[in-house]
């Protein structure tokens, strides 16, 4: 009985001493209570400095209870930076490692110190914006890279953004206005600021003083051969720079015909109207009459293709390859229904008119009909221009293509229920005239700003070409403007 009772006396004591060696273990693994160090870390592991810029560092010793906290520090490259007592100091332009390693135990950590040059912002003005057209300037800043831009203080224009990693200050001006703001240029290191400012103005036009068509409609104008050539009822004028105009002597139309239609192409100006009446020019200033133009009245002319194309009453075509010789196009597939405007694009002729009748050519002989629910009422103009065509006409109605067959609507032109007369391309946008002395213009041809003053008051636009940096309007009692915006 004896024995058995010592037997389980030596048994309790030995789960004892076990239990009490299992926990002096684990106290030992979780918690080293000797101070033994187990590692070194560093607050920072980069820096960017710039020369004779300084740092401090702070070493962070595990465990916290570690009896021999002494460390020691070094520099990959003492040309670059210093260390002392964990303080950096930058010296020259370049990189080095900077080492702290702990007296116990040599355990370490790193450092990378880059040294660069500030940033100095270079950009001392900006470009004037315009409401509605697409904007875009880059700052541009000495100094070590990546830089990272914003704005510091004000506000730039509504509808323009900063890039951070590019500084492109870009987007569409909505708000007219002169807006200064400032901007920063960090690279890690140090920063820069500069105050700069941005113009956001209207589009402005410019009234003509003398057209020469006194209060006669002015109904087409082109530009070839470094001239502007406009034609109306019975009068045409030249001029060389859109402002100062002299009337032509004989333009062959006769005191009453209409000239509604100017192209130049191939060297040659061929100008259409009423009566069948057509001539050619290839100075603008003199005039050579078309014996057959193959069309009773013609309102559009178009070049593309090595191809004349003129449209006019009745659905009537024809074709040249000179402007001299016409050949009439057996089914334009408008039917009796007048054509108001044709283009060319993409190789393609786009022509329009009549209840909002549409169709398509690549030689201009050959047409196909096309249906699209943008125009219901007619076609007044068509341009093209950056891989899209514009088109605009009754009721302010305008709509967009990329290949003359489908046709998407304009949400809003700004014309209301002014109809839309003319449409040309140039210096990036898109401008288009017409009733009660509206005019517009656009990017993309899909949003549209409506121009504040046109100079034209409620007179109705009807032309509108662009060259030499210059567009030229005109309108229906002898009005002619220009912009250089």
């Amino acid at each position: 009985m004896k024995k058995i009772f010592k037997l389980k006396a030596i048994k309790r004591i030995t789960r004892i001493i076990t239990f009490i060696a299992v926990i002096g273990f684990l106290m030992t693994t979780c918690d080293n209570g000797n101070g033994d160090v187990t590692g070194v870390k560093l607050n920072k592991n980069s820096v960017f400095l710039t020369v004779g810029g300084t740092e401090t560092l702070t070493a962070t010793i595990s465990p916290s209870n570690a009896t021999n906290k002494t460390v020691g520090w070094s520099t990959s490259n003492p040309n670059v930076a210093t260390v002392t007592y964990g303080t950096i100091n930058a010296l020259a332009l370049g990189s080095a490692v900077i080492t702290v390693t702990t007296a116990e135990g040599s355990k370490t950590d790193a450092c990378t110190v880059t040294v660069i040059v500030a940033p100095t912002i270079t950009t001392t003005t900006l470009t004037d914006g315009m409401v509605g057209t697409t904007y875009s300037q880059t700052l541009t800043a000495t100094g070590g890279t990546p830089i990272k831009w914003s704005i510091e203080s004000g506000t730039l224009p509504g509808g323009l953004s900063i890039s951070e990693t590019t500084g492109v200050i870009s987007g569409m001006p909505s708000t007219v206005g002169t807006f200064t703001f400032t901007v920063k240029a960090d690279n890690t290191a140090k920063s820069d600021t500069k105050t700069l400012s941005i113009n956001v103005k209207e589009w402005t036009w410019t009234a003509v003083s003398n057209s020469t068509f006194g209060t006669s409609h002015i109904y087409a104008i082109a530009f070839g051969n470094g001239k502007f050539v406009a034609g109306g009822f019975g009068k045409m004028a030249v001029s060389t720079d859109g402002t100062t105009w002299t009337a032509v002597t004989d333009s062959t139309f006769g005191s009453i015909d209409e000239i509604m239609a100017i192209a130049y192409c191939n060297g040659k100006f061929v100008a259409g109207g009423g009566s069948s009446k057509m001539a050619t020019s290839t100075d603008g200033t003199t005039w050579t009459a078309v014996s057959n133009s193959r069309t009773s009245y013609i309102t559009a002319i178009a070049y593309g293709n090595g191809t004349f194309v003129a449209g006019g009453y009745e659905g009537e075509m024809a074709t040249s390859t000179d402007g001299t010789t016409w050949t009439a196009v057996a089914d334009s597939t408008f039917g009796s229904s007048y054509i108001n405007a044709i283009a060319y694009g993409n190789g393609k002729f786009v022509a329009g008119g009549e209840r909002g009748k549409m169709a398509t050519s690549t030689d201009g002989t050959t047409w196909t009909a096309i249906t699209q629910s943008a125009f219901t009422y007619e076609i007044r103009a068509i341009a093209f221009a950056n891989g899209k065509f514009v088109a605009g006409g009754g009721d302010g109605k305008m709509a967009y293509s990329t290949d003359g067959t489908t046709w998407t609507a304009v949400a809003d032109s700004t014309f209301g229920t002014s109809a839309i007369r003319a449409i040309a391309y140039g210096n990036d946008k898109f401008v288009a005239g017409g009733y009660d002395g509206k005019m517009a213009y656009s990017t993309d041809g899909v949003t549209w700003t409506a121009v504040a003053n046109s100079t034209f008051g409620t007179s109705w636009i009807f032309a509108i070409a662009y060259a030499n940096g210059k567009f030229v309007a005109g309108s229906y009692d002898g009005k002619m403007a220009y912009s250089e915006n």
